[in-house]
């Protein structure tokens, strides 16, 4: 495509091409294809595009990808004054590609040209802003994103109980929080002290189930619940001595 520019990024056996050009939400709308490789054999496992994909927006002009997320650039969007920019981030579960995050600057003015470059490695996302005017006219900015989604654990009851998480990050018994990556799987086990059952999840996972597995598309809240076991007393008394 001579005097075009093609955007590419490879991560392990995905890969990821704009299409800035194509038209399926309006004329130059953009879009990007995911390829992956099986036994030597690249084959196409999805087409982004921008959940308000409308014509003009180049979706696709700067693709990144690292493992199950994307970041696809848009830098003609117009969201936050004409030509302001933006990003999409997509992530990946079971081979299903869907969009969780469009990532604009704080401070977007038209003509910034947000997400004409885009970078991403492991839970941290670089966007480019190549006519930001910040130190005076188009002297450029990139912004910074921590990408990572947080997971808030209680423990709530009469009874009492440590949770732990697979990856690490959990361990606590009352309130704790950790950060994971998009799309990570983590494990929660809740062990009961001496003396407590643990009885059941809630929030956003409803469950008796011990361990539970929760994908990290979005902030998440789990409440463990303990109860304190309860005894009964059987008392028996003999009769008195002497007594007929």
């Amino acid at each position: 495509m001579t005097g075009s520019v093609v955007a590419v990024a490879v991560s392990g056996d995905t890969a990821v091409i704009g299409a800035w050009r194509d038209d399926d939400g309006g004329d130059n709308s953009g879009s990007a294809y995911v390829f992956t490789r099986m036994g030597g054999v690249w084959s196409q496992q999805a087409k982004l595009t921008a959940s308000d994909a409308s014509a003009g927006d180049y979706f696709g002009y700067a693709v990144a990808v690292s493992g199950d997320t994307a970041v696809i650039g848009a830098y003609f969007d117009d969201d936050g004054g004409t030509n302001s920019g933006s990003a999409y981030l997509f992530t990946r579960t079971g081979g299903v590609w869907s969009q969780q995050a469009k990532l604009t600057a704080s401070d977007p003015a038209a003509n910034d040209f947000f997400g004409i470059a885009v970078a991403i490695s492991g839970d941290m996302a670089v966007i480019g802003s190549f006519v930001d005017d910040d130190g005076g006219t188009d002297s450029g900015s990139a912004y910074v994103f921590d990408l990572s989604h947080p997971l808030i654990v209680m423990t709530s009851g009469t009874g009492g109980g440590n949770i732990a998480s697979n990856p690490s990050g959990i361990d606590c018994g009352l309130t704790c929080e950790a950060s994971f990556a998009p799309s990570t799987v983590v494990t929660l086990t809740a062990t009961a002290d001496l003396g407590s059952t643990f009885t059941g999840w809630s929030g956003d996972v409803v469950t008796t189930t011990n361990p539970i597995t929760l994908t990290m598309d979005g902030a998440k809240a789990i409440t463990a619940t303990f109860a304190l076991n309860q005894y009964t007393l059987t008392l028996s008394a003999a009769p008195a001595k002497g007594a007929q």
